[in-house]
């Protein structure tokens, strides 16, 4: 997911884990974290979220 950075944030990942993301930044961080930073409303999405894709398996449709 890529997301712009609109104000200085941190983001704790676990306990011995956290992340800091920088105001006017462009980031691309997994789903679970940018849905986290966006719930916080210090980020916004850049662009359009990708669409879900159906993997073809021995050619069953």
């Amino acid at each position: 997911m890529k997301l712009r950075i609109l104000i200085d944030a941190p983001h704790r990942v676990s306990s011995a884990l956290s992340l800091h993301f920088t105001a006017g930044s462009e980031v691309s961080v997994p789903a679970k974290i940018g849905e986290a930073l966006l719930e916080k409303k210090v980020a916004e999405r850049i662009g359009a979220p990708k669409a879900a894709t159906r993997r073809v398996i021995d050619g069953n449709r």
